[in-house]
Order: structure tokens, then sequence, then C-alpha cells
């Protein structure tokens, strides 16, 4: 059994740089500083949008 799983639906919609970096965020309980508008759609990823 997996250590670590996530609905990975939000994650698909995300370039494959920011799908990694918001997963590795999800994993280790980091804060995503991000400006991409489609991370908002992961649930759980504590973050903050940057305009």
């Amino acid at each position: 059994m997996p250590r670590f799983c996530l609905d990975t639906s939000a994650l698909l919609t995300l370039r494959d740089t920011d799908a990694v970096i918001a997963a590795a965020a999800l994993h280790c309980g980091a804060t995503l500083l991000s400006k991409n508008p489609e991370c908002l759609a992961v649930e759980g990823l504590a973050q903050e949008w940057l305009a």
C-alpha cells in the first residue's frame, strides 16, 4: 500500500513542472507560493497566490 495518496484530478490540469511541485508540497506539508491560479483547485494544498 502506498504511503502517500492524493486525488490527482486537479493536478492533471497543471503543466508537468507545476504538478510535480504541487504534489511535493502536498506530500511534505509545505506551503506553495504560486502565480498559477490553476493551483488553487488542488484541495488540501496550503498555498499563497502571488498576483
